[in-house]
């Protein structure tokens, strides 16, 4: 027979229906709730000892636009990250978008953890497949203490956003650009420079795919080109294309291919 580690929590694995809301259930049950004042009170607090992190859940353009003092972005919004945080391929350490981060998260010196995402307003709200109840489950299984910010980011932002950090925003001034600046005219895209989607993903153009310096500059080793013409300009320096023979128009069908680009970019992160 199989035997239990002595402090883990079994949760219900079978893949029926029933046995996933049963999961459900028994998870939340074990989640608390935090109003945004309560949060603020928390980050207030600076007697030592504070023994708690914060995991910010949305996608990492909006953490990196703003986001809550000292949050820890995961991953976990897109279908590819969830299909591997459920099927135990990754952990949330994996997911996290910073070293600094995974680096917290693999110490677990942690007990007490406060989850977000834009506006959820309570636990009901969660339903099976949600990125929250996935993170939420994996805390659990690791005898974490969850709780859920009633309202997320949004509500939080609302009330205390002077707890808030626009992290974007920051680097865009520092750096001597407006910060309306940051969405380009289509008239320059062509000269804009690449921009940083995932700590391990960038967002360019053709004339980015074919420049040399600008590829080795950002520690690039392959090239996901989404057009019918483009080729692949520096394989013999070790970078490895794919080519989406996809049409820059309105009337081109690209959801057929998702999934042979994310088998793409999750074989090469």
């Amino acid at each position: 027979s199989k035997l239990e580690p002595q402090n883990s929590i079994s949760l219900p694995t079978s893949p029926c229906a029933e046995s996933a809301t049963v999961q459900r259930l028994h998870v939340l049950n074990n989640v608390k709730t935090l109003e945004p004042e309560a949060l603020k009170a928390k980050l207030e607090d600076h007697r030592p000892g504070k023994n708690f992190i914060l995991l910010d859940c949305r996608p990492f353009m909006s953490y990196n636009m703003n986001h809550i003092s000292g949050a820890i972005n995961l991953n976990c919004s897109d279908r590819f990250n969830r299909r591997r945080l459920q099927q135990g391929k990754v952990s949330l350490a994996d997911l996290a978008t910073t070293r600094e981060g995974k680096e917290v998260l693999k110490k677990r010196s942690f007990k007490e953890v406060i989850i977000y995402d834009d506006s959820t307003t309570g636990k009901d709200r969660i339903t099976l497949g949600h990125p929250l109840l996935l993170v939420m489950v994996s805390l659990v299984e690791d005898q974490k203490e969850p709780s859920l910010l009633i309202g997320g980011h949004r509500e939080f932002h609302k009330k205390h956003k002077e707890f808030c950090e626009h992290t974007l925003t920051q680097s865009l001034t520092s750096r001597g650009i407006s910060p309306s600046a940051s969405c380009p005219s289509l008239a320059d895209v062509d000269s804009y420079p690449a921009s940083k989607v995932l700590p391990f993903l960038y967002l360019g153009n053709s004339k980015d795919a074919a420049d040399l310096s600008c590829l080795e500059g950002l520690g690039t080793t392959c090239v996901l080109n989404v057009t019918s013409q483009l080729p692949g300009y520096h394989e013999e320096r070790g970078i490895t294309y794919k080519q989406i023979p996809a049409t820059d128009s309105g009337h081109q069908n690209l959801k057929q291919y998702f999934e042979e680009a994310f088998e793409f970019i999750g074989e090469f992160r």
